[in-house]
């Protein structure tokens, strides 16, 4: 299968790259450039290896302009061992995957009870990072009343939160705090 796929692929591109007056260099490069472009708008790095590889076939069109199957034999095999190495390097280095979803991330954090959060006739929302959630609370018996403070303990799906009410803390409490605090 690979042989005939190589084949048909060199002949295509003979019929493309030889025929003209433009080099054969020439486009390979505007082959890579237009995998670079693809590779801004798609954004999944994955395309932007076929650009190295049509570079790459380049400069072997620039050593040999007429001998095509290497041409496309170096595309290939430099852009299959890109994608195969280089991609999970580069993906791990710019996006880590420390094990947890933007979701996790969130966990222990504070928000602020838009709508009475009841369990037992499924309601309740919650607003956090200027956005509005819906939201159960982590024990079924406790009612949580509008503009109480919350602290986010799970997720239930991709739009709940589970949360359970904040201590409440007393203004006389937070002013005394806030005076250590500056001395």
């Amino acid at each position: 299968m690979l042989p005939w796929l190589i084949k048909t692929f060199t002949e295509v591109v003979k019929d493309f790259f030889v025929e003209g007056g433009v080099p054969i260099w020439v486009k390979w490069l505007m082959l890579g450039g237009a995998f670079f472009c693809i590779e801004l708008m798609h954004g999944a790095w994955v395309v932007l290896w076929f650009g190295f590889g049509a570079f790459a076939a380049m400069l072997v069109s620039v050593i040999f302009p007429e001998a095509v199957p290497y041409q496309v034999g170096t595309f290939f095999t430099v852009s299959s061992l890109l994608v195969g190495f280089a991609r999970p390097i580069v993906t791990g280095l710019f996006f880590p995957d420390n094990g947890e979803d933007e979701g996790d991330r969130d966990i222990g954090k504070e928000a602020y009870c838009t709508e009475e959060i009841d369990n037992h006739k499924s309601k309740g929302a919650v607003r956090f990072k200027g956005s509005f959630w819906n939201a159960l609370s982590f024990d079924d018996d406790i009612v949580i009343r509008t503009g109480e403070r919350v602290k986010i303990v799970d997720r239930d799906g991709l739009l709940t939160f589970i949360v359970e009410p904040m201590p409440k803390r007393s203004l006389e409490k937070e002013v005394q705090g806030d005076l250590e605090e500056a001395d």
